[in-house]
Formats: C-alpha cells, structure tokens, sequence
C-alpha cells in the first residue's frame, strides 16, 4: 500500500534525465542530444515532450520586460517500458529556428546594422537566454517528470 502511495504522489516514479550538447553553433537548425529515463521499480512512459525555449530579457529593474518563446518542440508517443534498476536512452533530433526581433533584424542586415543594434541592445540590456525542457508522462503517476538543460549558442 505504501508503494502505491509514493507512486501516486511521484516520489517513486521515472527520473528525467535531459543529455544534449551545451553549445551549438548559431547556424544549426537542429537540437541533437539523449534523454535518460530510469526507475527504481517498473513503469511505463506513454508520452515525451521535449521544447526549446528562448528567454528574452530586455530593461532593466522594475522596468524589465521578460518573453519566452517556444522555438521548436519534439514529441514521442509511442510507449516505453522501463524496468527497475536499467535505464533507456532515448536519442532525439528536434528541429527549430529562431525568431528574429526587428533589431536583430536589423543587427544581421550588414555591418553598420550590426554595430547600431549592439549598442541598442546594450542600452536596453537585452540578451536571450535558451533552454531545454522534458517532460515525460508516466501511467498511474499524478506527477509529471521533467528536466531542464541551458545550452548556449555561439
């Protein structure tokens, strides 16, 4: 009975593990990397989801403006039977692109474009940041697994 209360409440469900590469070039168009799903008893995933979003900051105190945009998503549907004690791997390759503002636009038009959208964006202190996030759903849990990763693009 204990057993399926800690499986109810999550305790003892799947752990999430989010593997990719951490830097990427700014020209890629696809996200490679491992999702590790382990157990400590059996379970079976029925669902994965796995986005990339872009955090866009700009202002500065109580003037900080902060957007997320969903810039690709992967999903996989099919079910997954994990056994205790012996981890899967899951390989995935999730396409996506970025959406340029109009300053970076303008920043990537030319190098006068590029020279007058730094200093704007150094004057507004507009950067973005980008993450990775999995969420798995695992049958009979009330709570979903999910995993964060940064990565960075260069």
């Amino acid at each position: 009975m204990f057993g399926k209360v800690k499986k109810w409440l999550g305790f003892d469900s799947v752990k999430v593990k989010l593997k990719p590469l951490e830097v990427y070039p700014r020209k890629v168009e696809t996200i490679n990397g491992e999702l590790e799903l382990s157990c400590k008893s059996s379970a079976l995933v029925t669902y994965i989801k796995i986005k990339l979003i872009e955090r866009y900051s700009r202002g500065r105190g109580e003037n900080q403006k902060i957007d997320e945009y969903i810039l690709g998503e992967w999903t996989h549907d099919e079910d997954i039977e994990i056994e205790e004690n012996n981890p899967k791997i899951i390989f995935f390759k999730l396409p996506f692109s970025f959406q340029h503002s109009p300053m970076e636009k303008m920043e990537h038009s030319n190098v006068v474009g590029k020279g007058i959208a730094g200093i704007f964006k150094m004057i507004k202190g507009a950067k973005s940041d980008y993450r990775l996030e999995a969420e798995v759903l695992v049958e009979g849990s009330n709570k979903n697994p999910n995993d964060k990763s940064k990565i960075l693009f260069v």
